[in-house]
């Protein structure tokens, strides 16, 4: 068992022994550790651990959140940000993090299809690199509809 284990360990038995500010403390610092690991998922269960013992332990939720945003905001990738920049800006901080963390990375050959014509998509597509073209297929014939490059987005015709 790792030393982050074993602390998380002795902030439930802090809470079993009454001491719920030391053991809500101990569980603040272990989401800074956990966050600053870029391990986010065991740094927001933490964060929901102190919100269960305590839903009015404002500053420890409250410094909680912020050390959580300010690590993700500090991991996304520099290229990421350049490329989605206008988008960004219209977004909180919350939220591009939030979009960021949510998207799922695929690299895709030449000609490899990812729309089907006549069938349902519900994704969206941000392209971070390479070009997608637009057809259309009637009959034998494609039609070239448009092409589509690094920052745009796809799908959001039939996504909304």
């Amino acid at each position: 068992m790792d030393d982050l284990s074993k602390q998380e360990e002795q902030a439930f038995r802090y809470v079993l022994e009454g001491e719920k500010d030391t053991a809500l403390n101990l569980l603040l610092d272990l989401v800074i550790k956990h966050a600053n690991k870029k391990n986010f998922a065991k740094a927001e269960e933490l964060r929901g651990k102190i919100y269960d013992i305590d839903s009015m332990a404002l500053s420890q939720i409250i410094k909680a959140n912020e050390a959580i945003e300010e690590a993700k905001s500090g991991s996304i990738d520099e290229a990421h940000l350049n490329i989605w920049e206008e988008l960004n800006r219209t977004l909180t901080k919350e939220e591009e993090n939030a979009l960021y963390f949510a998207l799922q990375p695929m690299d895709c050959p030449a000609d490899t299809v990812i729309f089907q014509q006549g069938q349902e998509n519900s994704s969206l597509y941000f392209i971070n690199g390479g070009k997608l073209n637009i057809l259309y297929r009637q009959g034998d014939r494609e039609l070239f509809i448009k092409k589509m490059g690094t920052g745009d987005i796809a799908g959001d015709d039939t996504f909304f």
